[in-house]
């Protein structure tokens, strides 16, 4: 009787424990990781030290082993070239370049138990210089008072990287009425002056990114006729840069356009939305002085305020009051975002 008393007793001790462990067992859980994507130009180096990224995945939990994925492929190599691996799950990226972009997710495992929670995909664009591919002189011919333009020279690809035109002591190149450079670097003049000649002979593509820049070979200009002389014909204005007819943005993020007229006198910009002028400083929108009009930045796009139909137009006093107009449409993209209301947590369990 006494034996079979401590039997039931021993019993009812394990189980009560085994309650009791259970009880206190929680699943792993992911307490700190990155809320923002790093889409934005410079938000993640290439070349920055002494990291281009770090992302944390702290965890609560015990038996806890890490592991990521970029673009749905797990990382196995940890070298600190391009990933290294801390031991609180935290991974760093070093020596990037554009295929190291795309999207990240971290898993943490309970290894006694199996289970397994992973966080949400965070993006992340890597700002990348871009290399010349042709490392050749660039030659044309021109003529007085004609329009003139020419793109950067054939580079690879780049992300968040900041055109210029440099000539001799890295002078740039500046941008006035009548002369731009867009946004991917191409150089416009709406029309060119034998000063034009002067100052732009032997300027050089500059591309800026990160921390290093690349430049072209020299540009070299030359008159069809060395003995022309400038004739100041008036014209209308003509485009010759202007945004695609239907462009998309995404909303929280920002969105460039960018219109360039030649003509002569050269032609004045004027941006629109839904037909009336776009103010500068007012509801995210930036048009600098520097730019002289041309290019239009929305810092903070927002579907409700911006998606609309904006017009770029110019005017000269060739124009007899009708500006030369350019439509596009905007088309803004949301982000859709989940949300786990309950338990606002950063992880999801796996089993």
């Amino acid at each position: 009787m006494e034996r079979a008393c401590r039997f039931s007793f021993l019993s009812w001790m394990l189980s009560f424990l085994s309650v009791i462990t259970a009880a206190s067992w929680h699943p792993p859980m992911i307490t700190k990781f990155t809320q923002k994507d790093l889409v934005n130009p410079n938000d993640v180096k290439y070349d920055d030290r002494p990291y281009a990224f770090e992302l944390p995945c702290e965890a609560s939990g015990t038996n806890l082993t890490w592991k990521w994925k970029h673009n749905d492929t797990e990382i196995t190599t940890f070298n600190d070239r391009p990933y290294f691996l801390s031991d609180d799950g935290t991974l760093t990226g070093n020596h990037l370049a554009a295929e190291h972009s795309g999207s990240y997710q971290c898993f943490v495992k309970d290894e006694k138990t199996g289970i397994e929670v992973f966080s949400r995909k965070l993006k992340v664009a890597v700002t990348v210089l871009g290399e010349f591919i042709d490392r050749k002189d660039v030659e044309k011919k021109v003529d007085l008072g004609e329009s003139f333009q020419v793109q950067c020279p054939k580079h690879t690809a780049s992300f968040g990287a900041v055109f210029s035109w440099v000539g001799k002591q890295s002078i740039h190149l500046s941008r006035d009425a009548r002369r731009g450079i867009s946004p991917d670097g191409e150089l416009f003049v709406t029309y060119i002056t034998q000063q034009d000649i002067d100052e732009i002979n032997g300027i050089k593509c500059h591309i800026t990114a990160g921390n290093s820049y690349e430049e072209s070979k020299p540009l070299k200009l030359e008159k069809n006729n060395p003995q022309q002389t400038d004739s100041p014909t008036s014209r209308s204005p003509s485009w010759a840069d202007v945004p695609a007819a239907e462009e998309f943005a995404i909303e929280g993020r920002s969105k460039t356009l960018y219109c360039f007229a030649n003509g002569r006198p050269e032609p004045q910009i004027t941006w629109k939305k839904n037909g009336q002028q776009i103010i500068h400083g007012q509801n995210s929108f930036e048009i600098s002085h520097h730019y002289y009009g041309r290019r239009l930045i929305i810092t903070n796009v927002n579907k409700t305020t911006h998606q609309d139909v904006y017009t770029c137009e110019a005017n000269n006093s060739q124009s007899n009051g009708q500006p030369l107009i350019h439509t596009t449409s905007l088309m803004v993209k949301v982000k859709a975002v989940k949300r786990d209301v309950k338990n606002k947590t950063n992880s999801i369990l796996m089993t």
